[in-house]
């Protein structure tokens, strides 16, 4: 429950009213620093691309790292707060649907 309302907080979408969507995860706790790492899948009804999705995700209090760079991991955001996402990529088999490592 901890972990779910931590999510939900941060998927508060400041300024526009309303909120992200409560997406469907499986989390794994590693013994290994404190955090969460998750993998995500999301569809789209238009998938806007990597590109804009990287974009539009950039904010001061969220860290994307675009294709050039090491995907997020506990060792790498160590020390670190705020949110890190990585390795966004489309989905094989559904052209309107995204992963994403965050």
């Amino acid at each position: 429950m901890r972990i779910e309302h931590h999510l939900a907080t941060l998927l508060d979408l400041p300024g526009e009213g309303r909120g992200a969507p409560m997406p469907s995860l499986r989390l794994v706790q590693a013994p290994v620093f404190h955090g969460y790492s998750f993998s995500a899948w999301v569809e789209f009804y238009a998938n806007p691309g990597i590109e804009a999705l990287e974009s539009s995700l950039a904010t001061a209090s969220i860290e994307v790292r675009g294709s050039e760079f090491e995907p997020p991991s506990n060792v790498g955001q160590a020390g670190q707060g705020g949110i890190a996402v990585g390795a966004i990529a489309p989905d094989r088999n559904n052209p309107e649907a995204c992963w994403f490592w965050l």
